[in-house]
């Protein structure tokens, strides 16, 4: 949580929500996959490095993830073919987002209801 995205971004808004907040000690594709199907998780904030290693999972088969109606974060642009495949698969947009820890909150965001694909919100 010593990270912009993470303190203010999740668990702020979680706490001030009401809102039930699913956290890993560290990054591991297996255990967010199980989380994810667990505990009916709807809203993932993460990095596009995550989710291309949740999708390139042996077990992502095995995973449940028609709860999640709401993905996007930041940190580096997602990739057009894996924008593509949460679109057809799952029927999520991936919303971009670019801010700076030293702004002390994301700066921009592509619009949830209509992100565009591979376009970091600092550059649209």
């Amino acid at each position: 949580m010593f990270h912009i995205t993470g303190m203010v971004s999740l668990m702020h808004s979680n706490i001030y929500a009401g809102a039930t907040l699913v956290m890993m000690p560290r990054w591991d594709r297996e255990v967010a996959g199980r989380l994810i199907s667990s505990y009916g998780v709807t809203t993932w904030t993460n990095i596009p490095t995550m989710v291309i290693d949740l999708l390139a999972s042996p077990n992502f088969d095995n995973y449940d993830l028609s709860s999640l109606a709401y993905i996007g974060g930041g940190g580096a642009a997602m990739p057009q073919a894996v924008a593509q495949r949460l679109l057809e698969q799952f029927g999520l947009r991936y919303v971009e987002g670019y801010g700076l820890t030293e702004t002390a909150a994301p700066s921009h965001s592509n619009p949830p209801d209509a992100p565009k694909q591979q376009c970091r919100a600092s550059r649209s």
